[in-house]
């Protein structure tokens, strides 16, 4: 039986997003095919392997759960968790990263395990990081022929702003250039709305 971990939370403002996504995979992954394991990631970055239930993922409250250090074995392919005084190593062969955000999908994640020498589905570490930023996707979507909505990536201070909301059409979105894909938006239809956005 192959032994699957899913990862969840993390140092994104998309952790509680990041425990939604957790907890609807961990109700629907098939456990007589799958081993699965749990490893959550605190705010703080502080990295558990969980042993709790499905449910205090859901509610935020996993952090107070059963839980234990944990650690990736660099020489490959697995855990080291530190429970009762002792180092146990954990074989995995793929991580399910139900994470979003900053330092989640943005490639930093998957260049961790790839270092660790465990499989994780999804994007590699390279496509995660170039699809985070938009500023670099859609450069590269125009480099290939993509056509994509016109757009301008801009670096602002907040003297700046009664310019740009002059210079710039509405409407429009204003998205943080590696945010998740939801936080972070707006859709100004106004120009005082634009400013809103800005700041």
């Amino acid at each position: 039986m192959k032994t699957v971990a899913v990862l969840f939370g993390g140092k994104s403002s998309e952790y509680e997003v990041s425990l939604s996504s957790a907890y609807g995979a961990l109700s629907n992954i098939n456990t007589e095919k799958y081993n699965v394991v749990k490893l959550g990631i605190t705010r703080e970055g502080q990295f558990w392997y969980y042993c709790d239930s499905n449910e205090k993922i859901a509610d935020g409250t996993w952090i107070d759960g059963e839980k234990y250090p944990v650690s990736l074995d660099l020489t490959g392919g697995g855990l080291i968790v530190f429970r009762d005084g002792n180092a146990e190593h954990i074989h995995v062969d793929r991580v399910l990263p139900m994470i979003h955000g900053k330092f989640c999908e943005d490639g930093t994640m998957q260049g961790m395990f790839a270092v660790a020498g465990i499989s994780i589905a999804g994007c590699d570490c390279a496509s995660s990081a170039v699809c985070m930023d938009k500023a670099i996707t859609k450069t590269v979507m125009e480099r290939v022929g993509v056509r994509t909505a016109p757009w301008c990536d801009v670096v602002y201070t907040e003297e700046d702003i009664p310019r740009l909301v002059q210079e710039l059409e509405v409407p429009c979105a204003v998205k943080v250039v590696n945010g998740g894909s939801s936080l972070g938006l707006a859709l100004p239809d106004t120009k005082e709305e634009l400013g809103k956005a800005l700041h």
